[in-house]
């Protein structure tokens, strides 16, 4: 923001006509600024905290009911056996 501000103040300066802009030194501004940024803001070391959010029963639409059911059988040592 603050090199946002400084651009748009020398905007401004140039065409009330007060002072020129040097633009080198807006360069150099920027690119400073710029590599302030890619150093404070790699993404390789920034921290995540993990936060789960439950949903909610609105959350969650549901547009069909379906009742599927497959055939099976009890066998002698009590596991299911499928009959299709």
């Amino acid at each position: 923001m603050w090199l946002r501000r400084k651009c748009d103040q020398n905007l401004r300066n140039v065409w009330d006509g007060h002072k020129l802009l040097d633009l080198e030194e807006l360069e150099s501004d920027l690119e400073t600024e710029l590599e302030h940024i890619d150093f404070n803001y790699e993404p390789a070391t920034l921290v995540l905290d993990k936060h789960e959010v439950p949903p909610c029963k609105g959350d969650i639409p549901v547009d069909q009911v379906q009742l599927v059911w497959l055939p099976s059988s009890i066998d002698s040592n009590g596991f299911s056996q499928p009959e299709y």
